[in-house]
């Protein structure tokens, strides 16, 4: 296991809530993400249209920096193929909105899961932790780098217990 925690949930916050909360910076989790993860490292990119650049251009965090480094994955069906069929995984960046429903309006406040919304990173996520449990894994690092506030929120919640 790393040194330092296996989820860094300052990323996540807004740039006002991390001032205001006096959390690391960008650089120091940056250094402390190259230190840690080797270079053969199993990456998982989860969203549905970017990759792992565009994050980089948005961030300049520099983990993002290379597409090449990255497993992109589209969808729910897909990501627990990458899982089930991998040995370990090192890193999963998470984004919450998986599905064109999921960027309407309604869907980025007081989000309804399991009526409309379905197919979501959160679900990824919850998926993610059972199978797991089940093998008796460790989680992975995770990095939540959507853009839905509320599902953000929801994924470190769920990241961080």
């Amino acid at each position: 296991m790393n040194s330092f925690s296996r989820f860094e949930s300052w990323l996540f916050l807004s740039t006002k809530d991390r001032i205001s909360n006096s959390i690391a910076t960008f650089s120091e989790i940056e250094y402390k993400l190259k230190k840690n993860l080797m270079e053969n490292s199993v990456k998982i990119f989860l969203d549905d249209t970017r990759v792992p650049y565009d994050v980089f251009k948005n961030t300049i965090i520099q983990i993002y920096e290379s597409n090449e480094d990255w497993i992109i994955v589209r969808n729910l069906t897909d990501f627990k193929k990458v899982f089930e069929q991998s040995a370990a995984i090192d890193l999963v960046s998470f984004d919450h909105d998986l599905e064109l429903s999921h960027y309407k309006e309604e869907n980025q406040f007081n989000i309804q899961y399991g009526q409309d919304v379905f197919n979501t990173g959160l679900d990824a996520a919850k998926w993610m932790i059972e199978f797991l449990k089940e093998r008796q894994q460790t989680k992975p690092l995770c990095i939540v780098h959507s853009q839905n506030d509320e599902g953000k929120r929801n994924l470190v919640n769920l990241l961080n217990k």
